[in-house]
């Protein structure tokens, strides 16, 4: 179900509409402010443009390592499924 609400944005009202809750929807458009506010004040970009992608690509950078962080323990996961499962057998044929 899709459901809408109003997140600001350097000082601008967006009316977004998502699946996700409403209080979901704000996190997420707070965060987006947060992260441009930080660029707008440590850079002199200027563009409110220029700002929105350079913000666009540090938290897409943000959620790329998170995602490999997650498969990467995954991974290790599954290598110790893998070793314990072997001893198990190991034992077991004993």
């Amino acid at each position: 179900m899709s459901r809408s609400t109003v997140v600001e944005i350097l000082g601008q009202e967006y009316r977004v509409k998502g699946d996700s809750g409403i209080e979901r929807i704000q996190m997420v458009g707070r965060y987006v402010d947060q992260k441009m506010r930080e660029l707008t004040r440590a850079s002199s970009l200027g563009s409110s443009t220029r700002v929105a992608i350079l913000a666009a690509l540090n938290i897409a950078d943000e959620l790329h390592a998170e995602r490999y962080k997650a498969a990467d323990a995954l991974r290790k996961v599954d290598e110790q499924l893998r070793s314990m499962k072997a001893l198990l057998e190991e034992s077991l044929q004993e």
